[in-house]
């Protein structure tokens, strides 16, 4: 073969290694972007799925009721000091307290005029007039009158952490719902202390005790009985 052959020949197989190896590349590229292609389709199917997941999760979590929860009351013969301990399932007013209490005639509460006022009054519901029907409510206090024992069971969901009931200055007459979830328990010297940060300046606490008012002044070491969250009690303050 002369020269000219001989060059003409390896220029051939020259250009022939050069498009050879641009296949190769092009092919290598193809499939790294298709398989680029198919993790990021991976990838999409499991975020949706897992998205759908948590979404179906919240979905029952947001669905699911508040777990059932009942109080029992018991009530003697006489006034019995009452409050609720419990956010009622359904409202509750006196007629509706008394019409599940055959033996009890009256329910007793403050009168709402009487807030703020240096005379502390009540309106008693038996039934009829004078006084209407009223509700029950929570962070209220109230006497049930009965002429026999009497129990009943209020279903609601169950109060978790306690807060102090609205006070007003001189006299209001309150419950302690979820008083007791505090520990240690609340005594009537101790949460006096905790009422009185300034301006708020409260001197005493008063329960029924079945047959008359029970009294406890600030800083006296007499009557120091415990709160509890079924009971009714007076809180007197100079301001609040």
């Amino acid at each position: 073969m002369n020269v000219r052959g001989q060059g003409a020949l390896e220029l051939l197989l020259l250009v022939g290694g050069a498009v050879l190896l641009a296949l190769v590349v092009i092919s290598v590229l193809s499939s790294t972007l298709q398989g680029a292609q198919t993790g990021n389709s991976v990838q999409t199917v499991q975020q949706k799925t897992a998205n759908a997941t948590t979404n179906a999760l919240q979905g029952l979590d947001s669905a699911s009721p508040s777990p059932p929860f009942s109080l029992a009351y018991s009530f003697g013969s006489g006034n019995n000091g009452f409050a609720l301990n419990l956010t009622l399932s359904v409202s509750l007013t006196a007629a509706g307290l008394l019409a599940q209490l055959p033996a009890c005639t009256q329910i007793t509460r403050q009168d709402p005029a009487s807030y703020g006022s240096t005379s502390l009054t009540y309106q008693t519901y038996s039934g009829g007039g004078p006084v209407s029907d009223f509700p029950i409510e929570s962070g209220k206090g109230y006497l049930v009158n009965c002429t026999a024992a009497q129990s009943v069971t209020l279903s609601g969901s169950s109060i978790p952490v306690f807060s102090d009931p609205v006070l007003y200055q001189y006299s209001t007459f309150v419950g302690f719902p979820g008083i007791d979830q505090v520990s240690p328990p609340y005594t009537a010297e101790n949460y006096l202390i905790h009422l009185n940060v300034l301006p708020r300046n409260c001197r005493s606490i008063s329960r029924w005790n079945g047959t008359t008012w029970v009294s406890h002044t600030l800083g006296i070491p007499i009557n120091n009985f415990t709160l509890t969250p079924t009971q009714a009690y007076v809180v007197s303050c100079t301001s609040v």
